[in-house]
């Protein structure tokens, strides 16, 4: 089983996540620009397995880099509002209200890759 380390959420934290862009959001999470050339997924809960599966595709230019791994992360309420199926932007619905428990934050590099607000 691959699985990636979670690092300190300090660089997470670090983050202006008042200022995040909302870019898109999907049956497992919610995806934000966080700063010039990075992205960051947001979801309550981010396998490791899938972390180190990115990592691997980044390495073969099949995926954006990650840049930052990170579990139980206390981010802002709207961002871990927007992640929660019962009450935010997912496209999932069923699940439990996830509104006030941390989140895992799966940050990547965007800018080399080309990727760009619609």
């Amino acid at each position: 089983m691959l699985a990636l380390t979670p690092v300190t959420s300090g660089s997470i934290d670090t983050l202006d996540w008042q200022h995040a862009t909302y870019l898109a959001s999907g049956c497992c999470g919610v995806v934000y620009e966080v700063a010039p050339g990075a992205v960051a997924k947001v979801s309550p809960r981010i396998d490791p397995t899938e972390a180190g599966i990115q990592v691997l595709l980044a390495q073969e230019g099949l995926a954006l880099p990650v840049l930052t791994y990170a579990q139980s992360v206390w981010l802002p309420l709207a961002i871990r509002r927007a992640a929660c199926s019962s009450h935010g932007l997912r496209r999932w619905s069923g699940s439990r209200c996830t509104c006030n428990q941390p989140v895992d934050v799966l940050r990547v590099g965007a800018r080399h890759a080309g990727l760009h607000r619609r």
